[in-house]
């Protein structure tokens, strides 16, 4: 990884300003020139690459292991430690087999906790799209797909061949955005017979261009109970799909 500073430079040139009203004014002195400013080098401009490395490295892994959402509290010295041991082809200071149970036991107890989420999220899923059916414009398909029609669209209804470019914000029942190519500025472009959830698809094939629909997405036409990244099991999904063309 280069960690190369720019240097800045800022330097204006002014001409005098001269007021010729009448011979005893003044002429405007001019506006001192802004020093260049230099940024200060850090000791990491004359790392090696292999040290800039090795450091960029380990504050990815710093960063994804600081990361709130990460189920186990790291211990750093013992981190730090482990990857020394490695490093140095020492014995582990816990055995192999130790290892194996440990591992065995944090993934039976993530596990556990994945169903209870998945419980919780099933009960509240039925009950949003219970009451959610019953609000004005909420269409529903023999899939279980809920939709609302936000902006009708002129143009043309893509068909399963086809491949489309749309905006989208996505998010959970309470609120919470997970996904948007409104906020990356970037619309997304998906093909119509695959590669996206089941809701998606479903739902594109109802949209004429131009058009901008909220779909509300039962688990079951989206991930189901395996979750997806901060998207746990059994969740409903909301999403605002705006259709921008049908991609040639």
């Amino acid at each position: 990884m280069k960690s190369l500073l720019k240097i800045v430079l800022c330097a204006a040139m002014f001409n005098v300003v001269v007021i010729a009203q009448d011979a005893t004014k003044a002429v405007t002195p001019p506006v001192p020139a802004t020093p260049v400013v230099k940024a200060a080098p850090r000791p990491s401009d004359t790392w090696s690459e292999d040290k800039s490395l090795s450091y960029m490295y380990g504050s990815n892994i710093g960063r994804q292991m600081s990361d709130p959402r990460t189920p186990i509290k790291i211990d750093l010295d013992a981190f730090v430690a482990g990857l020394k041991d490695a490093f140095a082809k020492l014995e582990p200071q816990i055995s192999e087999q130790r290892m194996q149970q440990i591992s065995m036991a944090f993934q039976q107890k993530m596990q556990a906790k994945q169903n209870e989420k998945g419980v919780e999220a099933l009960k509240k899923g039925i009950a949003y799209l219970e009451a959610n059916k019953k609000k004005p414009g909420v269409k529903v398909t023999a899939s279980g797909l809920q939709y609302r029609v936000i902006t009708e669209g002129k143009g043309a209804t893509p068909t399963v061949t086809d491949k489309v470019k749309v905006h989208y914000k996505g998010t959970l029942i309470d609120g919470t955005v997970f996904d948007s190519s409104y906020k990356r500025n970037q619309p997304f472009e998906a093909s119509l017979s695959g590669g996206v959830i089941p809701g998606w698809l479903e739902g594109m094939k109802l949209m004429a261009v131009g058009s901008k629909y909220e779909f509300t997405i039962p688990h079951t036409l989206a991930y189901d109970s395996r979750g997806q990244g901060s998207i746990g099991p059994n969740e409903v999904l909301v999403f605002e799909i705006e259709m921008i063309s049908i991609v040639k």
